[in-house]
């Protein structure tokens, strides 16, 4: 005879202070590097568990407090959206991700409209000469054209390997125009660009 597993009880949490919010904040912020609206979301979580443990809390109520908190986080600094963005930028774009991908990636990332346009519009990646450079990063980081051996006697299979580079490419929201520009590039380009 067979029993089912015993489920723990869910742990009720604890009830809503400033105090508490301040805390939590502090711990969550300890361990990722987070948005405000990446903050405010998990507050608001928070929140909403403990009404619904304690129906005596009205979330109408609490949910003032969050402002408050993420204005005392941001005043000493440990919320600094355009910090964390231009670092983020920053950072992708030596991995050679493309503009339009660190657009969606800041998007899902919490940053709102207004930073983001600001961060991409700060970052030197805006020319075509850094969205070619963050490309060909990509295509060696890959090991892809023009960075491998495609002069194989077998003109299909180099034709397999450029054709892969390009969808790549693709994939990671560069344009079509600036794809033909990087495969079509003359190794000198290619010195020229990334030594910018």
């Amino acid at each position: 005879m067979t029993t089912a597993p015993k489920t723990r009880p869910r742990k009720t949490d604890r009830r809503i202070n400033p105090e508490y919010l301040h805390n939590a904040a502090l711990y969550y912020l300890q361990r990722y590097a987070a948005t405000t609206g990446r903050v405010r979301h998990v507050l608001t979580e928070k929140i909403k568990r403990s009404c619904r443990d304690h129906p005596d809390q009205i979330l109408a109520d609490l949910i003032p407090l969050i402002e408050t908190e993420i204005e005392k986080l941001t005043r000493i600094e440990l919320l600094n959206d355009e910090r964390l963005g231009s670092q983020l930028v920053e950072g992708w774009r030596g991995r050679g991700v493309s503009t339009r991908m660190i657009s969606i990636r800041l998007q899902k990332k919490g940053f709102d409209a207004p930073t983001i346009t600001t961060l991409l519009a700060s970052a030197p990646s805006e020319t075509n000469d850094a969205e070619r450079c963050a490309a060909l990063r990509y295509l060696k980081r890959r090991k892809l054209p023009p960075f491998v051996d495609t002069k194989t006697p077998d003109r299909e299979q180099a034709q397999k390997i450029r054709s892969k580079a390009w969808a790549a490419l693709a994939r990671q929201g560069y344009s079509p125009d600036l794809i033909d520009d990087v495969m079509k590039a003359t190794p000198e380009q290619i010195d020229d660009w990334l030594l910018r």
